[in-house]
């Protein structure tokens, strides 16, 4: 286990690979099938029970998304959009789905969150390989987080610190100059 915050991983974007998810998942409805059929056969088997049982990996995976996005969503969904507009994502060829529903991705960057001073984010990026590493990714990042600034401070590897906006003044309309 990591000790970021959280890793978003280019190759898995909702976070879990599907592979190992597709494993444990039918392993676990094969023994709930079995777990059903000779609960039936001695007369007690409930299929409303049993389909009940067999949505555990699914209702899992849906609340580990839901905590996910919903704690982290404000940098996730940016990174991503980062990683897609600056093309650091090669997807397998012939193209093809995964069981979440995205192309399958052979090489892709992982972005890493940390805590930093005073309420700020420290967000790294790996290449791991990805095409298209050595792109500037500072301009893409402060367009896609416009309620952050975003400050390089790596020189070897390529860091970012992430900060709320600090609110100075008042905003200005295009009626203040009418």
């Amino acid at each position: 286990m990591s000790s970021h915050l959280v890793q978003i991983d280019g190759k898995y974007p909702w976070g879990v690979s599907p592979l190992e998810f597709g494993v444990i998942t039918l392993t676990w409805k094969i023994l709930v099938l079995i777990w059903w059929l000779f609960s039936s056969l001695v007369g007690h088997g409930s299929l409303l029970l049993s389909l009940i049982v067999a949505f555990i990996p699914e209702a899992g995976l849906a609340l580990y998304e839901f905590y996910r996005n919903n704690k982290f969503g404000w940098i996730i969904t940016p990174v991503n959009n980062t990683m897609h507009t600056a093309r650091l994502i090669e997807e397998r060829k012939p193209l093809y789905r995964t069981i979440f529903g995205y192309n399958k991705i052979v090489r892709a960057p992982i972005f890493c969150l940390d805590t930093w001073k005073n309420g700020a984010y420290l967000l790294t990026f790996e290449p791991h390989g990805c095409p298209n590493a050595n792109v500037d990714l500072l301009p893409i990042l402060q367009r896609e987080l416009l309620e952050y600034e975003v400050i390089p401070t790596g020189s070897i590897a390529k860091q970012y610190i992430i900060r709320k906006r600090r609110n100075r003044g008042r905003v200005i309309m295009s009626e203040d100059f009418d």
